[in-house]
């Protein structure tokens, strides 16, 4: 419907002359091509550049001159039919329409690599062959691959270039793939001669060596041989841009706005194997090659937005077409701004394979047109070559530039896949991720400093902040991620005096307990379990089920909108099976609201049916379960009041790591407005963490206090505790010190009889044993000296200790538990004040430290 008013529009301001001499002689023309080759060109003049990106989405424009406002288009029979319903003039040129003769080879006897003829277009027989011989003469380097048939059962070939070619290594892939317009041909022998160069210079050039030795370099030189020897298996001349089926492949792939189908044609057999082959592969960068222009097109081709990483496309795209401009004629791909443009700037298409790759499979793929001429002469094509090898091997060398490295398990040290995502930065797809066994990513960007955040299911993200990165330079960054598996739930084994009922207590997520470590059957739940009456020691294993959650969607839900239940939604990507837990709304009443969840095509997988209890803003629980998969609807069905929608301030996508992207609204202003659901609450599949045991004592044991002691003439007594069932002890030294140690030395200043106490404990009862210990000091101790004056004591408010000289030391007080309530270093002070009066009653212990000086004394708070 879209289209249809648009080109009713169109017909409205066109010229409505349709009849002219001029016309029908382009009329019988095109009539004649179409019926000899199934397509034809043309050329038409238009208003502006935005009539052009209407009249796109239903033809394939092939070239746009906006200093003339010419667009050349290329159409089947329907689709002419529908351009004709515009009543536009157009011109058909011959040499649109008919290539000349191109000198071709063909091997008539075997020949080796060496005999190539890089000055001729191959045969369709001569290139299998070639593509052959690559394996065979260098079948440690090279791999062919017959990923699949054409409509007429060519085939697709592709070869892996590697110097360990038979296994895949913790290395980035790289991918060309040429002439998916049959008869854009400088691209297809290009690319054969580019596999060839890296082939026979491994080895000899430092260059080429360290690129196989290093990357995984895919390249396929054909992707329409049906198109390209649509005249016959032994010349191009006949060439067409399309495929048997006389679809335009390069408007065939899913489109990230304008839908899986953009073109109303099930995908071509061509398309769906590779897109099948980039399903089971993760290229880091590539580049579809085509011809008719000098320009490298870098995304978006579909949306007005520029990219993300726009800054990395503009300086690999600056780097490509400079390189041509110091080896090529004067003249030579300088198209557009010097060689360089965004997609969507020259002209818009959906459905283009550039897109495709960038947004379905975080590729950073790039157009590159490399010639003017669409099928130049043979003997044009060496010319070429010397233009553009080096920035075909510039190009592959970013795929090592930026940010990469290893993501791994930090327990058992195993590869990751990961999201791989730059904060504040990522739009539409532009993240990447690592991939397994090895756990290695690739993230190519421009330079700048960048905060990294890596995702894996059942780990806990990490972000690594402040990123340093260097155009064309490598900045590597190994990352562990800890597994939800090892968070398990915080508890503390229990004492309980004698038989009895225990409370326990453990912190996590969501806690369950059992009474087995291999029980499937919980016998609680909840952070507090209360036992039954217990007569023996009795271990638990409590287990703790982590649920990753996390929002997405605008929260811009009572601004810049207004009210309104027509049955609209928001269209979004999600690439991983996620629990859509809640949303919130703002909703003029109470009632039922219906939401639906749709896929691709508008099938209802899901609905749910939710009961709105109170007007306003509110969240409300869903029951859907969301699925991956491309262009999926959250949808209003029905509602029995208004809920609120924004029809300004969207900021589309809204993007929630590797997970959700939500792109658009289903109504007409597709970016302007967003509907109904507001901060989306999704959650991953619940990570259950290792059990871990918890075990509740009886304790039916008395504690016993006893100890022995040694004296000196320094006045040092070194105490030896021999209690029994304890595990906490007191000492009272009986000069006003105090200590909670097991087995404590103390210094006394002067001779005397010192009553010493100690008070052992268990967590039940305690006991209490005193000895009079003598003391004599003949020998003066240099630490005797170290005491120091502490008052008041006993103290409610605040306290000061004298030092009685300038000194700097470390002070901590601490409970008799050993618990530090207070600590500080002083330089250079004869005393210090202390408030007390938010510590607790009861007996605490000051610790004053530095190399010279070690006292304890004890301070009663009252």
């Amino acid at each position: 419907m879209k289209y249809l008013l648009t080109l009713i529009l169109i017909v409205i301001i066109s010229t409505t002359n349709l009849f002219s001499q001029t016309k029908i002689s382009n009329i019988d023309k095109a009539n004649r091509y179409l019926s000899q080759k199934g397509e034809v060109y043309f050329t038409f003049t238009i208003n502006n550049k935005s009539e052009v990106d209407i009249i796109s989405q239903k033809l394939s424009i092939d070239k746009f001159n906006s200093k003339t406002n010419l667009v050349t288009a290329n159409a089947n029979q329907q689709e002419f039919t529908c351009f004709l319903s515009l009543n536009k003039p157009f011109n058909v040129p011959d040499n649109l329409n008919i290539i000349p003769y191109r000198k071709m080879y063909n091997r008539t006897i075997s020949s080796t690599k060496a005999t190539y003829a890089w000055n001729a277009y191959p045969t369709y027989s001569e290139y299998t062959q070639m593509m052959q011989d690559f394996e065979t003469n260098y079948p440690s380097l090279c791999k062919l691959y017959n990923l699949g048939q054409t409509v007429q059962n060519r085939d697709l070939l592709v070869v892996k270039l590697s110097d360990n070619v038979n296994i895949h290594e913790a290395e980035p892939r790289f991918l060309y793939l040429s002439t998916m317009h049959g008869d854009e041909t400088t691209g297809y022998v290009l690319m054969l001669r580019l596999i060839d160069y890296l082939l026979s210079n491994y080895g000899t050039n430092p260059e080429i060596t360290n690129l196989l030795n290093t990357t995984e370099i895919w390249i396929s030189p054909n992707e329409n041989p049906d198109g390209t020897y649509a005249g016959g298996n032994s010349s191009v001349s006949g060439a067409t841009r399309k495929n048997a089926n006389n679809v335009d492949l390069n408007r065939n792939f899913p489109d990230p706005d304008n839908g899986l189908h953009p073109d109303g044609y099930v995908w071509q057999p061509e398309n769906l194997v590779y897109m099948g082959f980039v399903d089971t592969l993760h290229f880091v960068i590539s580049a579809n090659l085509h011809g008719g222009a000098e320009v490298v097109n870098y995304p978006w081709d579909t949306y007005s937005g520029l990219p993300a990483d726009v800054d990395f496309w503009e300086h690999v795209s600056r780097e490509f077409a400079d390189t041509t401009h110091i080896y090529g004629s004067s003249g030579y791909f300088d198209d557009l701004n010097n060689g360089v443009t965004n997609g969507y700037a020259w002209y818009s298409i959906s459905g283009g394979r550039q897109d495709y790759m960038n947004f379905y499979k975080n590729c950073k793929e790039v157009t590159l047109e490399l010639s003017a001429t669409k099928t130049p002469p043979a003997a044009d094509l060496p010319n070429y070559w010397n233009y553009l090898y080096r920035s075909f091997i510039n190009y592959i060398k970013q795929v090592h530039y930026g940010i990469n490295g290893i993501v791994t398990d930090s327990l058992t040290g195993q590869g990751l896949a990961a999201g791989v995502i730059i904060e504040n930065h990522e739009k539409l797809h532009s993240w990447t991720y690592s991939e397994l066994p090895y756990g290695d990513y690739y993230r190519p960007i421009a330079t700048g400093t960048y905060d990294v955040t890596f995702y894996a299911t059942g780990y806990k993200p990490k972000t690594i902040t402040n990123v340093s990165v260097t155009n064309n330079m490598a900045t590597t960054l190994n990352v562990q991620l800890y597994p939800l598996s090892e968070d398990t739930a915080i508890v503390q084994n229990s004492v309980i005096c004698g038989n009895g009922i225990d409370t326990l207590i453990a912190i996590g997520d969501s806690i369950v307990w059992y009474d087995s470590p291999t029980s499937t059957t919980p016998i609680d739940t909840g952070n507090v379990f209360i036992t039954p009456l217990l007569t023996s020691n009795t271990t638990y294993y409590v287990e703790n089920i982590i649920s990753p959650k996390m929002n997405v969607g605008s929260t811009n839900w009572s601004s810049n909108g207004s009210f309104d239940n027509s049955s609209y939604g928001l269209v979004f990507n999600c690439t991983k099976r996620v629990k859509l837990n809640s949303f919130t709304i703002n909703a003029t009443g109470l009632g039922n609201i219906v939401v639906g969840l749709l896929d691709s095509i508008n099938n209802i997988l899901q609905t749910d049916t939710i009961q709105v209890t109170q007007t306003g803003v509110s969240t409300i629980k869903t029951n859907l379960t969301i699925p991956v998969g491309m262009q999926l609807t959250l949808k209003l069905l029905s509602a029995d009041m208004d809920l609120y929608r924004n029809n300004a301030s969207t900021t589309f996508p809204y993007e929630l790591n590797d997970v959700i992207s939500i792109l658009k609204t289903t109504a007409s202003s597709q970016y302007s407005y967003y509907y109904y659901f507001y901060n989306w609450e999704v959650q991953e599949d619940d990570v259950t963490a290792r059990r871990v045991p918890v075990t509740v004592t009886i304790n039916t044991d008395t504690a016993i206090a006893d100890f022995t002691y040694t004296t000196d003439t320094t006045g040092l007594v070194n105490f030896t505790n021999n209690s029994a069932y304890s595990n906490t002890y007191y000492w009272d030294f009986g000069d006003g010190n105090y200590s909670t140690d097991t087995n404590p030395s103390h210094n006394y200043a002067t001779s005397g009889v010192y009553t010493v106490t100690l008070i052992s404990s268990n967590e039940c009862n305690s006991d209490t044993i005193s000895f009079d210990v003598n003391v004599i000091v003949t020998i003066i101790n240099p630490s005797s000296n170290n005491q120091i004056n502490i008052y008041p004591n006993p103290s409610s408010d605040f306290i000061t200790i004298d030092f009685g000289k300038n000194i700097s030391t470390n002070i901590t007080i601490n409970d008799l538990l050993g618990k530090t309530v207070f600590t500080k270093q002083i330089y250079n002070k004869s005393q210090i004040i202390i408030p007390v009066n938010k510590f607790k009653k009861g007996i605490y212990i000051i610790n004053v430290n530095n190399k010279s000086l070690s006292v304890k004394q004890k301070l009663i708070i009252n």
